[in-house]
């Protein structure tokens, strides 16, 4: 036989399991909107940090090809810890804070030099071939007699980016775990305080099954319980003034001929000795296999008058067929 499963647990279980679903959705939905900030953050901090290097070189230098503007990048790249490279219009690296810009290839072909000199601002979070890391890079041209001269890339990697979010997605994690656990906490509670009036149901309906209709049950807070013990105690009054009458009934008859009259009974528990329980059982059986061999008897008698019957119609039955062909 199956083990019955018990309803509060499943409940229990259930909502433990949406409240978990629910948490690690939150984490998810909240760790890609702290990426895309931060990406977004990024993006407009390298941007003003090509700008002002944009700004500096200008001022400092009167061709964006000078010998001077590839030791003023790595000095100020190793100051506010960015990458600046000087790109020219035809892809050729003029200057970068962190490599040497005659070993580096043609940049021509990298999406955001592209892109700047198309719209005037190239991004891009992409591998680097260089540096052999994940960068984000920011591009912008730079501009002299409205001519563009050579373009400006900004570029930070995106492992600073990676730890603050894996920070973050930690920090999420484990509030996480604390209101998986205050809500575990706070549903067995609740799931106890539905359990107990339950019980008290269960144990109530023993007391009637075992006949004691004078037991009451508590009427529990909750609108439903309380409307559920209400019908069960009415039922037992009735069960209690149904058997109450028709045992005054058969007491009456009874006791009548002595001039006894019985009107009212009072039944308060009905537990009979065990040795009358085996002896009904005896008798409910012997009733069950008394009832049974009478509907076999039956069953067969019926059988045989059918089968006697088609006996006797069959000689008829034939000598008409017969007298027809």
């Amino acid at each position: 036989m199956a083990r019955k499963k018990r309803l509060l647990w499943q409940l229990f279980f259930s909502y433990l399991l949406i409240t978990l679903i629910s948490l690690v959705a939150a984490t998810w939905y909240a760790s890609q909107s702290g990426k895309d900030s931060l990406l977004q953050q990024t993006e407009a901090d390298l941007y003003t940090r090509a700008r002002l290097f944009e700004s500096l070189i200008m001022d400092h230098f009167e061709s964006p090809t000078g010998s001077g503007i590839d030791a003023f990048s790595k000095k100020l790249g190793t100051t506010v810890s960015t990458r600046f490279t000087v790109i020219l219009p035809w892809g050729k690296v003029v200057a970068d804070s962190d490599e040497d810009p005659s070993q580096m290839d043609n940049h021509l072909d990298r999406p955001e030099i592209k892109e700047a000199l198309n719209s005037g601002k190239g991004t891009s979070a992409r591998y680097s071939a260089t540096l052999h890391k994940k960068m984000m890079y920011v591009a912008v041209p730079l501009k002299k007699n409205k001519r563009i001269v050579a373009v400006v890339r900004t570029s930070l990697p995106l492992d600073a980016i990676d730890e603050t979010l894996r920070g973050i997605e930690l920090k999420i994690a484990l509030a996480g775990l604390v209101i998986a656990a205050f809500a575990a906490v706070l549903s067995l509670l609740v799931f106890r305080r539905i359990r107990k009036p339950i019980e008290e149901m269960k144990k109530g309906a023993e007391a009637f099954a075992r006949g004691e209709f004078q037991h009451r049950l508590a009427l529990s807070e909750w609108e439903e319980m309380s409307s559920l013990g209400e019908t069960m105690n009415q039922m037992a009054a009735e069960l209690r003034d149904r058997i109450n009458t028709m045992l005054r009934g058969v007491l009456d008859d009874a006791s009548g001929k002595w001039g006894i009259r019985v009107t009212r009974v009072e039944i308060r528990s009905i537990d009979p000795p065990q040795s009358i329980k085996d002896a009904m059982e005896k008798q409910l059986k012997a009733e069950r296999e008394k009832r049974a061999a009478i509907l076999h008897a039956e069953g067969l008698q019926q059988s045989q008058i059918l089968t006697a019957d088609g006996d006797k119609k069959s000689p008829i039955r034939r000598a008409e067929g017969d007298k027809q062909t």
